[in-house]
This record gives structure tokens, C-alpha cells and sequence, in this order.
């Protein structure tokens, strides 16, 4: 079994700002088939040294555990016990983060540098005295910082050994630029159109007579160029639609051919199944419009057909004169959009006892709810704190945020009085968490810390609200 510890480490603040507000513990067990254990205790020291940490982790081969904890004291230090089979190839890193977050590189150790304590064997019989001291081992060159890089394992220090001094830090490097934007591919050239083929001149219509059985569709042949449209004649009567043929394949479409005056409609006759639509070609420029006819019957409408790829649009001609048309039906309304859905709440109205005892945690509420990684949760907590205090007082109090054990804000009350008697004083935080890690049954809790109670008698957390929100 052996014990390391950080020794004391100074914290006090400067300029108003401490260096450590929070301590992250890094633990792997470097054995591939055998499992260890680990005693963490941590301290804080205010005049007298007092435990706020024990915790007791057991690390499978290979396993690495992340811990942290609340570290806003003027000093503080950290004691590890170690046990089980892979005990000597488990490995300890203490780094301080200051309010934002960032490590810091003055509260960093790593394992090399815990001091370590081996349990004592009995001592030997005293050896003979004389013989020169021998010259001090020369202390290991400090590795070169890289730019913003990992700080290196610190060198092995010699026996008896005087410490070097510590190596200025490099300046962090400069960000590089951003790289610039790859250019967009040039779409794909329209495919020509071919040119439209000429119309016919419409002939008297004459009687319908009975529609014959339609043939197979033969292929489509080539549109020729568009001619003048010559003079519509009378509309003969509508016959009955025969059976929609096979549709024969789209020949290219020629160029249009300028737009002849329109002649009156007559009535529509049925609509037979629409063909397949060819690949649409380029939109040539719009030809004024014509004058609009009378509106004729609407026949049926036939199937719709595959629509082609669009073309380039071209200029917009005049707007003929607007047709009235029917309204369509309205679609059916999409779903609406909710309000917040509430993962979990504690509404307590009851009283905590939260001081003495003093640099304690005590849970004042807690929640169970289940998590997604990368889910947005809104987490918002009230409370408020009653302090029963002699004249000339002075309390400080934190209020920790912990999902699953881990730290994720902390508000600090601080609160010095002339008079005497109870007072009351309400805290709130609203802070959203995006776990890392689907959990089905994450725990958060909120827990008060009080680090300082002079003149004090009491303090007790009231209305305790905790509430989670997506």
C-alpha cells in the first residue's frame, strides 16, 4: 500500500481571483490483467486541516477515471492511497482549473512529482561514521514547452539533489488561418433543344365518328420547324375517347416559331392519358400574348406523365388577362409546436440543516432523470438560505451543481453583517448541460458547501426547487 500526496498547495487570491477554483484528478491502472484501488482524501486548510473529500475507487486493467472537485480555498491538498495487485502501475495526475475552466499550469502534478511514503521496516544497526558527503547529483534539464502543447513528464530528480529552477513556458503559438473555401463546381450544361416542329394548318373538324381500338404507339419522329398558325376552323363535336395507346418516345424539340393570334376555343374536348414528359430544353424569350378566347368546356384530365428535367427560364412576356380558377382544397395542418418537455423537478419546502458542520457538502435537492449525449438541458435551481448569527458575522456559502458526481457550476454567497439575528438571503442558477455520455438514470444534485460561519450559531437551505427541462 502506498500513500502520495500533493503536500500543501497555496491558493490565496490576487487581485481578487484565486489561481484553483476546481481540481481534476486523472487515475489509470497501466496493468493489462490486474485491478487496483485508490483512497482519495482531500483537504482544505484554514488554520486547521479539515477533510472534505474521501472517496474509495476501484479501477479495472486498463481503466482510467476522471474526478473533480470544488477547490475555492486559500489552501488545499490532496492525500491517494493505493492498493490491490496492480497498485505499483497505478498512476496519479493533480491539475488546478481556474473559474473558466482552463488548467493552470502553477497547481499541476503528475505522478513523478506526489510525494510518496513506503511503509518503514525496521531499522539497522547505525553504520559507521566518517566518509566525505558526495556531490550532488545534477538536477534533469527541464524539457522545452511546445506551443500550447502537453506540458512533459518532469525529469528524475538526483539524489540529495538541488531543485533547478522551473523553465519559463513557452508563448502559445498563433492560430493559423483559415483555410480558404473550395470554389463550386460548374453545374452541368442544359442539353439542347431541338427544334419544334412545324403545325399544320387545322382543317374543318368534321363529324366524330365511333373510335376504333388504338394501335400500338410507334416511335415519335423528329419535330420539324414551327410555321405560321394558320386561321382555326369551326370545332366539330367530340367524340368518344378510344384507348389510350402506348406512348412512343419524345423526339427532340425544335425551335418555337413566333405566336399567331389566337382564335376562338372551342369546346374542349376529353382529355386523353398524358405521355411522358421529355427532357425540357431551354425556355426561349415569351412571345406577346393574344388576346384570350371564350373558355370552352374543361374535359377529363388524363394521367399526369414524368416531368422532365427543367430548362433555363427565359424573359417574362405581358400577363394575359386573368382567369378565374377554382380553389383547391386545403391541406391538412402540420403539427404544432410544443412547449418545453420537463425531464424532472423537486419542489421541497422543508428546511436542511447545512451549517455546522463547517467545508462540509450537504445534498439540499436532487433529481433522476434519463440523458442523451449531445441532449440540450436546461437545469435551473432556487433556494434560499437562513442564517441565525451573533453580532459581527461573517458567511460563505457555495452552491455546487453535480450530474453524477460531476462538478458543472458553482455559485458563491458572501455576506458579512454588523447585527445580530436571522437573515434570510435566495440564490438561483439557470445552467445548460450537454452530457457526453447517454445515461438512463443520471443523478444531479444540488449541494452547499459553507467555508466560512464566524459569529455563526446556524444556517438551514429552505424552498428547495430543482428542475430540468429540454
Amino acid at each position: 500500500m502506498a500513500r502520495l500526496t500533493t503536500g500543501p498547495i497555496e491558493n490565496s487570491p490576487v487581485n481578487g481571483s484565486r489561481l484553483t477554483r476546481t481540481v481534476t484528478i486523472k487515475i489509470d491502472n497501466q496493468d493489462a490483467s490486474e485491478a487496483s484501488s485508490i483512497l482519495i482524501q482531500g483537504f482544505y486548510l484554514n488554520g486547521t486541516r479539515t477533510q472534505y473529500v474521501s472517496e474509495l475507487l476501484l479501477l479495472n486493467p486498463n481503466e482510467v477515471i476522471t474526478r473533480n472537485y470544488f477547490a475555492d480555498f486559500d489552501a488545499y491538498e490532496f492525500v491517494f492511497i493505493t492498493g490491490g495487485p496492480a497498485e505499483e502501475l497505478t498512476e496519479v495526475s493533480v491539475w488546478g482549473r481556474n473559474s473558466e475552466g482552463q488548467l493552470n499550469t502553477a497547481h499541476r502534478l503528475v505522478s513523478a512529482e506526489l510525494e510518496g511514503e513506503s511503509p518503514t521496516g525496521p531499522t539497522g544497526p547505525t553504520g559507521p561514521s566518517g566518509g566525505t558527503t558526495g556531490a550532488t547529483g545534477p538536477t534533469g534539464a527541464t524539457g522545452p514547452t511546445g506551443a500550447a502543447g502537453a506540458t512533459g513528464p518532469t525529469g528524475t530528480t538526483g539524489a540529495a539533489g538541488a531543485t533547478g529552477p522551473t523553465g519559463a513556458t513557452g508563448a502559445a503559438g498563433a492560430t493559423g488561418p483559415t483555410g480558404a473555401t473550395g470554389t463550386t463546381g460548374a453545374a452541368g450544361a442544359t442539353g439542347p433543344t431541338g427544334a419544334a416542329g412545324a403545325t399544320g394548318a387545322t382543317g374543318p373538324t368534321g363529324a366524330a365518328g365511333a373510335t376504333g381500338p388504338t394501335g400500338a404507339a410507334g416511335a415519335t419522329g423528329p419535330t420539324g420547324a414551327t410555321g405560321p398558325t394558320g386561321a382555326a376552323g369551326a370545332t366539330g363535336a367530340t367524340g368518344a375517347t378510344g384507348p389510350t395507346g402506348a406512348a412512343g418516345e419524345t423526339g427532340p424539340t425544335g425551335a418555337a416559331g413566333a405566336t399567331g393570334a389566337t382564335g376562338p376555343t372551342g369546346a374542349a374536348g376529353a382529355t386523353g392519358a398524358t405521355g411522358p414528359t421529355g427532357a425540357a430544353g431551354a425556355t426561349g424569350a415569351t412571345g406577346p400574348t393574344g388576346a384570350a378566347g371564350a373558355t370552352g368546356a374543361t374535359g377529363a384530365t388524363g394521367a399526369t406523365g414524368p416531368t422532365g428535367a427543367a430548362g433555363a427560364t427565359g424573359a417574362t412576356g405581358p400577363t394575359g388577362a386573368a382567369g378565374i380558377g377554382v380553389t383547391g382544397p386545403t391541406g391538412p395542418t402540420g403539427p404544432g409546436g410544443g412547449a418545453p418537455s420537463v425531464l424532472a423537478f423537486q419542489n421541497a419546502f422543508g428546511s436542511i440543516q447545512i451549517f455546522p458542520p463547517l467545508g462540509t457538502e450537504v445534498v439540499v435537492a436532487q433529481v433522476v432523470a434519463p440523458v442523451t449525449a449531445g441532449q440540450r438541458i436546461k437545469v435551473d435551481f432556487a433556494l434560499a438560505v437562513e442564517e441565525n448569527a451573533d453580532a459581527n458575522n461573517t458567511f460563505t456559502v457555495s452552491f455546487n451543481l453535480y450530474r453524477d458526481n460531476q462538478l458543472l457550476t458553482t455559485r458563491v454567497l458572501n455576506r458579512t453583517l454588523v447585527n445580530a439575528g436571522i437573515q434570510r438571503f435566495d440564490i438561483s442558477n439557470t445552467f445548460v448541460d450537454v452530457p457526453a455520455t447517454s445515461n438512463p438514470a443520471a443523478v444531479y444534485q444540488v449541494r452547499t458547501n459553507v467555508t466560512s460561519g464566524i459569529n455563526v450559531v446556524s444556517a438551514s437551505a429552505v424552498n428547495r426547487n430543482l428542475n430540468l427541462t429540454v
